[in-house]
């Protein structure tokens, strides 16, 4: 198992299935990440900037606003431009993949994802968040 991060990050995760949220947000806070969690799109984009989590996990597939448009509204706003943003669904193809690639995700992940592998992934999001934030100080 993963060992506990030394500090607690902020993770927010994005998904209209409410099992998963709960499930990954169990996840998350037993192994040294803080979460806010969200069902909604919309909401996401509030959330992420008013809370300014290290990453974001979303999933792709939901209803009226999708994962991909939660990563370009965030992309393009000044305040979570440079916010890792890890992308998760069901639709492993390559296609997805090479589009998720493309749009500039920190990372992409297929469901079911295995535990340690979605944790060492946010884990790498954090540290490019935590690097960035340390040079934004530094300026």
């Amino acid at each position: 198992m993963t060992q506990p991060l030394p500090t607690r990050p902020l993770v927010m995760i994005v998904d209209d299935d409410a099992d998963s949220l709960d499930i990954n947000a169990a996840l998350l806070n037993a192994t040294g990440f803080d979460t806010c969690q969200t069902s909604t799109a919309m909401h996401a984009i509030e959330m992420a900037v008013t809370r300014r989590p290290a990453a974001i996990l979303t999933d792709v597939s939901m209803p009226f606003v999708d994962g991909w448009t939660i990563l370009r509204t965030l992309q393009e706003h000044p305040i979570t431009a440079r916010t890792p943003i890890v992308l998760m669904t069901g639709y492993g193809d390559d296609a997805t993949r090479q589009r998720a690639a493309a749009a500039g995700c920190h990372a992409f992940l297929t469901k079911p994802c295995p535990p340690d592998l979605m944790l060492e992934t946010l884990k790498a999001a954090v540290a490019v968040d935590a690097e960035r934030r340390q040079t934004v100080q530094d300026v």
